[in-house]
């Protein structure tokens, strides 16, 4: 028998990828306060939970996004034939992306949102990121950018606005200039419910170029459930969900949203309490002099570290049963990003750090 060789099937792009590491848990979890993976400590709303433990038609494929199209929709004040959904933010971008031409390229700014990268090499895209310089507690909120060069027409850029994991958000003049020049813009907003920034969705009516992508992960608690979508000119929302997988998005995640969307009111209370509780992290750390917590705008805090390394700081905080994230790439090697938690949680994680300070 001829010997099998699986390089000579796969794209010579896709042989021995490193891969996006997932962040994996301590067995028990129940023994850590679990603040990397930017989650909403406060859960999905109890008729959430309620409704979930009556679905009883498991045995079925889920039913069409249209419902759920027009109950987004309802809430954004746009059509539900500019809607996209998918698996979570990440499986709308990775369908953004798979769909574009092969001599695309994307640009971003950096760091950023690990997935863009990836998501671009996969489907075998160019991908540029621009430096936008040293990040410190004087670091306006805003961020602007240079690019190397002239935009062009067919050039395609990705934003996280707010910026993950810096917390800032995206200058809006930057993002029009880049609108008017005709290229395909992407704002991700996963984490806009936690900014006082305005969302760019109403821009989608005046610019056929631009797609704003949201998600249910983060303000409605349904991390575990993976559902986001896109909201885009009419046209290129049919051809995307044209090519979309069918039965990508479970009934769960499907009533979950819709019922997320009718209880909006109560959930907003809970991002009101996460919004009050960064800012008082932040000033319960302004006296610690080996850390400075960066000003955020979404439900995480970025921290500089001024002694030891982050893989250090890491492992302190794992040791005190506090789950955090830090980064292996250079220009985060000074830092760690700290979801935030209830007030609880962040009063333990600042006494920790108060205790890391004065070793």
């Amino acid at each position: 028998m001829t010997e099998f060789d699986y390089k000579d099937f796969l794209q010579s792009h896709l042989i021995d990828v490193d891969g996006y590491q997932a962040l994996s848990y301590p067995k028990d979890l129940a023994d850590f306060i679990k603040l990397d993976g930017n989650e909403n400590p406060y859960g999905p709303s109890d008729n959430v939970i309620k409704a979930l433990a009556q679905v009883d038609d498991l045995q079925l494929y889920p039913n069409s996004t249209d419902r759920l199209k027009q109950k987004i929709a309802q809430s954004l004040d746009v059509l539900a034939e500019n809607i996209v959904c998918g698996a979570g933010a990440d499986a709308v971008i990775n369908l953004i992306f798979s769909s574009l031409k092969k001599d695309m390229v994307i640009t971003t700014i950096t760091p950023t949102f690990g997935m863009y990268k990836f998501d671009a090499f996969m489907n075998n895209l160019a991908f540029i990121e621009i430096d936008f310089g040293e990040i410190s507690e004087d670091s306006d909120t805003v961020y602007q950018f240079d690019l190397p060069s002239t935009p062009q027409a067919q050039d395609v850029f990705i934003f996280a606005n707010p910026n993950n994991p810096t917390g800032q958000v995206v200058n809006r003049e930057s993002i029009l200039r880049l609108l008017e020049q005709g290229c395909l813009v992407i704002i991700d907003e996963a984490y806009i419910k936690f900014s006082n920034s305005e969302s760019f969705i109403n821009l989608t009516k005046e610019y056929d170029n631009l797609i704003v992508i949201q998600t249910f992960s983060k303000w409605a608690g349904l991390a575990g459930l993976r559902i986001g979508y896109a909201v885009m000119h009419e046209k290129l929302a049919s051809s995307l969900n044209a090519i979309q997988q069918p039965y990508t998005i479970t009934n769960y995640a499907m009533e979950a949203a819709v019922i997320s969307l009718d209880n909006a009111s109560l959930l907003e209370s809970n991002i009101k309490k996460i919004i009050d509780t960064r800012e008082k992290f932040i000033q319960q750390l302004v006296d610690i002099t080996s850390i400075t917590a960066l000003p955020s705008e979404g439900n995480f805090v970025l921290l500089r570290l001024h002694k030891g390394t982050n893989v250090e700081f890491h492992n302190y905080m794992y040791d005190k049963k506090i789950l955090i994230r830090s980064y292996s790439d250079d220009i985060l090697s000074k830092y760690v990003r700290i979801s935030i938690g209830t007030p609880d949680d962040m009063n333990q994680v600042a006494s920790a750090i108060g205790e890391w300070d004065k070793q």
